[in-house]
């Protein structure tokens, strides 16, 4: 059950990348998606590593918070363009785009750990966020 103070996001992709990057991009995009390249000024790139996919996920999005802070722009797009394996466990990367005149910059703040599933040969990712009241 989710909290009244958070939004619960959940996304099925054919595979990892388009399940995390469908997800990203509505967490990031205020559940509009991925938004227009016009409202872009800047992209830079995010990198995640993590011993399994829900930490993988979290770990993207303490990238985009990260990107947003020391950039101090707001984050208006993203997507994850790869996810591999690695001696730790997973590695994913993708691009985040950013606006210099927006006046959002709030932190993405998680509510509770993401779940990532397989199910009938989809990836599902549910991730309850907090609103930024």
């Amino acid at each position: 059950m989710a909290n009244s103070d958070s939004i619960i996001i959940r996304e099925r992709g054919a595979g990892e990348i388009e399940a995390f990057s469908a997800t990203l991009a509505r967490i990031v995009g205020g559940g509009r998606g991925r938004c227009n390249d016009a409202d872009e000024s800047l992209t830079t790139s995010i990198r995640a590593e993590a011993a399994d996919m829900p930490a993988l996920f979290a770990g993207l999005i303490d990238a985009v918070n990260d990107a947003t802070d020391n950039l101090g722009m707001a984050a208006v797009s993203a997507r994850v363009d790869g996810i591999v394996r690695a001696e730790t466990g997973y590695v994913a990367w993708g691009v985040i785009g950013l606006d210099r005149g927006a006046s959002d910059r709030s932190a993405i703040l998680l509510a509770s750990p993401p779940i990532v599933l397989e199910l009938n040969g989809e990836t599902v990712v549910e991730v309850q966020v907090r609103d930024p009241v």
